[in-house]
């Protein structure tokens, strides 16, 4: 039984005990779909949290500000996603390039949303305390090698390939880079 056109499809077999099996085969489409979604419903419950700091963010700006930061971060980290989720399996000429550009920007929003959610609770704990010595550089520092790695897969294909049909693939298990830039440890 064919259910979706091409390649992506879901296929329903008898099973042992004449129970049905579905053969999910690519239920990507689906779960794409479901992710948009939940993505969508992110940026929402983002923009209201943001939208809510606006009366308070002069009041503490060194506090406001990188909790801002983080919010627009998670925003654009939501947003890319979306769009490249839309644009699966487009091959035209645009949509190549723009696929690309938009991985690039998501991979790279996943550092700096470390940097700002770690300034904002640095600012937070700095109200009550005396800021711990360190952390700071040491998570700005993880940061910047995680940017630098996500640069570098770019022309390595060390966390994804995008092969010719616009498709993203994660390359050998998720790689040694993308397990080195999400602190993986195996």
């Amino acid at each position: 039984m064919l259910l979706f056109p091409a390649s992506r499809y879901i296929r329903l077999k008898a099973g042992i005990g004449g129970i049905i099996i579905v053969d999910l085969g690519y239920l990507d489409i689906t779960l794409n779909y479901v992710s948009v979604a939940l993505a969508a419903l992110c940026i929402i419950i983002s923009l209201i949290i943001l939208l809510s700091l606006l009366p308070e963010y002069k009041m503490r700006p060194d506090l406001n500000r990188p909790f801002a930061a983080f919010i627009l971060c998670d925003i654009g980290y939501m947003s890319t996603d979306i769009v490249t989720r839309l644009l699966m399996g487009n091959t035209a000429v645009y949509a190549f390039g723009l696929k690309r550009i938009l991985n690039f920007l998501h991979f790279s929003f996943g550092p700096f949303i470390l940097a700002f959610m770690t300034l904002h609770l640095l600012a937070y704990i700095k109200l009550k305390a005396r800021e711990p010595r360190g952390i700071k550089q040491t998570v700005l520092s993880i940061c910047a090698v995680a940017l630098l790695l996500t640069i570098i897969s770019q022309f390595t294909g060390m966390y994804y390939i995008i092969d010719e049909n616009n498709v993203y693939h994660i390359t050998s298990e998720r790689g040694v880079g993308y397990r080195l830039e999400q602190g993986e440890y195996r």
